[in-house]
């Protein structure tokens, strides 16, 4: 299958000048693009093509960095449905 996906969001960044637990922590949010086109094959249906229903939508999160080389991050987009996703970084 094929995707491509974008988002423009806008950042809210915020430090906290004396905490030792958080370095930083940026709420988002902004429109998204996502564009998916295939085809499967199951044995209930056979062989189908699929795509996206609604390619316009919203993306949207939070993103912590307990330390330097830590970050996590929680995301949601809405599209047809909404789903989630987390991650987590180690930086070099």
């Amino acid at each position: 299958w094929q995707e491509y996906y974008g988002d423009l969001t806008v950042n809210l960044v915020t430090t906290p000048a004396e905490d030792d637990t958080l370095r930083s922590a940026t709420v988002f949010a902004g429109p998204a693009f996502s564009w998916i086109e295939g085809e499967a094959e199951t044995v209930e249906y056979g062989r189908f093509d699929f795509n996206e229903d609604q390619c316009v939508g919203l993306a949207a999160g939070l993103s912590l960095v307990p330390h330097d080389n830590i970050s996590l991050k929680l995301e949601f987009q809405i599209f047809d449905d909404i789903s989630y996703g987390a991650a987590f970084g180690f930086h070099f």
